[in-house]
């Protein structure tokens, strides 16, 4: 097992507040517009399925690292707020279908416009970070 230098834990910490500080941005924006952190985060996991993917409980449960009961109550709350529309998978009459419906799209669109440039920064330092981490990793530690 290889052991971390002190330049890697460096870099490891500004990974970590990197995303943090992402995080955080991200969460404001969403609130500012009137949304949760949490149905922020579904709507991007569901804008953000592949192609071949029909979001489902099941599938943004395991995206999103939750439950399926809790995956359910973020999907009704979404739902309530005209974020999401459900439908009947035509395959298999016991799964429900989610997608977002024009009113979540545009959300989506003011969130990113939002804080694009919050992304780019944070794309910066997560980069320049792991670029440390990984180059360092290559190397005997100190």
């Amino acid at each position: 097992m290889t052991s971390l230098s002190d330049d890697q834990y460096r870099a490891l910490a500004r990974f970590r507040k990197a995303l943090r500080l992402y995080a955080s941005t991200a969460d404001h924006a969403a609130r500012q517009v009137g949304i949760t952190p949490a149905q922020h985060q579904l709507l991007v996991a569901i804008r953000g399925a592949p192609s071949e993917t029909a979001p489902n409980i099941s599938w943004l449960a395991e995206e999103l690292s939750l439950e399926n009961h809790s995956a359910t109550g973020l999907v009704q709350r979404a739902e309530r707020a005209g974020l999401v529309t459900t439908k009947t998978s035509s395959t298999d009459g016991r799964v429900r279908n989610i997608a977002l419906t024009r009113h979540g799209r545009a959300i989506l669109t003011r969130l990113f416009d939002a804080h694009s440039a919050e992304i780019h920064d944070a794309r910066q330092l997560l980069l320049e970070a792991l670029q440390r981490v990984q180059d360092r990793s290559r190397r005997p530690a100190d």
